[in-house]
């Protein structure tokens, strides 16, 4: 009797929870981010000469056999198909979309580089690839009712069915943009006031699974999941960064876990997530990053569009045989991401701003390194292989990147510019600075706006004079973030080459092979044992008031401004309809050069809102005024 009962007991048990399984599904998410246009396999070259990364043929042949032999799969991209070869330079990334649309891609959402050659172009390329239609092109906080022309290609968000279970999936493209970039007049808002509207929107819908599809990079991307309830997964973009594994991040608000996910860059790898999905929770079944090399093959007809399109470029004068002729050889691999050791400069900065030192025949050069896109490996160089280290612009004349130019600026600004440089090196290398001509030291340990090691800087091995005009060559789009870098004034400024990569390219040639020396130039004294403090004694020879930095801000920002004798300085906040936010200094100075803050508070200490402010210093003979940007 009594295993009677238990026998009808673990049966009726059992058709209990029956239908809660039936209701389990099993989707496997399928990412790839940062593919810029590398739709030809690059990177170190194997015996055949062919590129051992990547490669658009061998990424359909991986994603193809995933979505063939897995069930309910989701395809997504994390942004910036454009800019990084020929290949867009040529097409404009209309080739690559159109592969994505015969993958089945399932979302995208858009990156920073959609709008470097600015709003009109991005719309025609996506009507060029067949958009608005085959799948959804998402980011959540873009305003664009300054170009309403974007709207009907640019989706909030999208929802999916498998089975029983609703997937929300909305796109968030990175603030960065708007500096970084050339949205306008299109803005790029807040990623986490959209992330919240498009969770509640999401969640009021249904959907038993929200995903966060972002282009912010990996540490915006994990304070997202900290800090915004209700998203269960990040697939995201924008720092190249490879996670072997999810990163698992709680959320501070609720306990729940997020997983943040990106698949490095270059179409270098895939990452799949397989996953069990049951009435709004969901459990990791198996996850793994898989590498796109020479041991993947190519899918043929792949492969014969890529050759396709690999023959209009070369059978185009401005280009020719960039792709199949050997111009020159690295001796060594010339990389450009930072090392962890004293010295930061590097053999791949160094080499850049002494080509366009060279060239220019100017005191000194910089080379930004968020502008060196790609490092130079050993062995036989392409045009190809070059180009994709310097590809971010477009010319018109050319079909290459960037121009060169040159300017006049003192000391003063000089200073200003290498704090702005090694203000964030320890969250971000955009900004840093490789320089040609120019030696000297900083310390990461000081806050920023006072790390430069004034006293260390060196021009063609002489001290830096404040006041005398140096010479300097440049990437020509650099020019236009002078002011946003805390640059006062530039002279006399001549565009003197229309490529920065011919440039180099030049350069290049003229040294092969090339083993570059880094590790010479910048150095961080606080990786030493011999970290000093420097300051500046030098008297400014007239008033200035410099660019904060950080700029954009979200926490503190510093100023710098220069007193030339004994005055009664003021310096105020106003709003961007001229109304007093906050009065920071109204106090006697002695001549000399002097730092404050503004921790974006008002009068009453109380936060003030995101968005567009001025500060203004004011003396009895002098008042000069300039913008910060304030992004919580």
């Amino acid at each position: 009797m009594k295993l009677k009962l238990i026998f009808l007991l673990l049966l009726l048990g059992c058709l209990m929870v029956a239908p809660l399984y039936s209701q389990s599904d099993t989707l496997t998410i399928i990412h790839i981010n940062d593919t810029h246009s590398h739709l030809v396999p690059w990177g170190p070259k194997n015996i055949n000469g062919e590129g051992t990364i990547g490669g658009i043929a061998r990424v359909v042949s991986v994603i193809g056999n995933l979505k063939a032999t897995h069930p309910n799969p989701i395809l997504l991209h994390a942004g910036d198909i454009f800019v990084g070869d020929f290949m867009f330079n040529k097409f404009f990334g209309v080739p690559e979309l159109q592969m994505m649309i015969s993958l089945g891609f399932d979302a995208l959402t858009l990156g920073n580089h959609e709008f470097d050659l600015y709003p009109p172009a991005l719309k025609t390329t996506l009507q060029t690839a067949g958009f608005p239609g085959p799948f959804p092109v998402l980011s959540a906080n873009l305003d664009l009712s300054g170009y309403p022309d974007l709207d009907p290609f640019i989706q909030d968000y999208t929802v999916k069915e498998y089975g029983n279970t609703k997937v929300g999936i909305f796109g968030l493209t990175t603030e960065t943009t708007n500096i970084e970039s050339n949205p306008a007049p299109v803005v790029v808002t807040s990623d986490s006031a959209a992330a919240v509207a498009m969770v509640n929107t999401l969640t009021a819908e249904g959907c038993d699974l929200i995903i966060a599809l972002t282009h912010l990079g990996v540490l915006p991307e994990q304070k997202l999941a900290a800090t915004i309830p209700g998203i269960d997964i990040i697939v995201g973009g924008h720092s190249h960064t490879l996670i072997p594994q999810p990163i698992a991040v709680q959320n501070m608000v609720t306990g729940d876990t997020t997983y943040v996910l990106q698949a490095d860059w270059g179409g270098s790898h895939v990452g799949k997530m397989t996953l069990a999905v049951s009435g709004g929770s969901f459990n990791i079944l198996d996850y793994q990053m898989i590498p796109i090399d020479d041991n993947v093959p190519e899918e043929p007809t792949t492969a014969a569009t890529v050759a396709s399109l690999i023959a209009a470029i070369e059978g185009d004068i401005r280009y020719g045989p960039v792709y199949s002729q050997v111009i020159a050889e690295a001796a060594t691999l010339h990389g450009r991401k930072l090392g962890a050791g004293e010295y930061k400069d590097t053999k791949l900065g160094n080499l850049i701003s002494d080509a366009l030192r060279d060239t220019a025949k100017t005191d000194i050069a910089f080379a930004a390194n968020g502008f060196i896109r790609q490092d130079i490996y050993p062995g036989d160089l392409l045009e190809a292989d070059i180009f994709q280290v310097l590809p971010i612009g477009y010319g018109l004349i050319t079909g290459y990147g960037s121009a060169v130019s040159t300017f006049e600026i003192d000391g003063y600004n000089i200073i200003a510019g290498l704090e702005f440089s090694v203000a964030l090196i320890e969250y971000q290398e955009t900004y840093f600075l490789q320089a040609s001509g120019l030696t000297f030291d900083f310390n990461s340990n000081n806050q920023s706006g006072s790390r430069v090691d004034i006293a260390s800087i060196r021009i063609n091995d002489q001290p830096l004079d404040i006041n005398k005009r140096y010479t300097v060559a440049i990437n020509s789009d650099l020019i236009a973030l002078l002011d946003f870098a805390g640059i006062d004034t530039v002279y006399n400024i001549t565009e003197i080459a229309n490529s920065e990569y011919a440039v180099v390219r030049e350069y290049i040639k003229k040294y092969s092979p090339i083993d570059h020396l880094g590790g010479t130039r910048i150095r961080d004294l606080a990786l030493t044992s011999i970290a000093k403090k420097y300051q500046l004694t030098e008297i400014p020879r007239k008033y200035f008031i410099s660019q904060n930095y950080p700029n954009p801000f979200n926490a503190l920002t510093t100023i710098r401004f220069g007193v030339p004798k004994f005055s009664n300085v003021e310096i105020n906040i106003y709003n961007s309809v001229g109304q007093l936010v906050k009065r920071l200094v109204n106090a006697d100075y002695q001549a000399g050069t002097h730092r404050i803050q503004w921790d974006g508070t008002n009068e009453v200490n109380e936060s003030v809102g995101n968005g567009l402010y001025f500060v203004r210093l004011m003396t009895d003979d002098f008042y000069q005024t300039k913008k910060i940007l304030l992004l919580k």
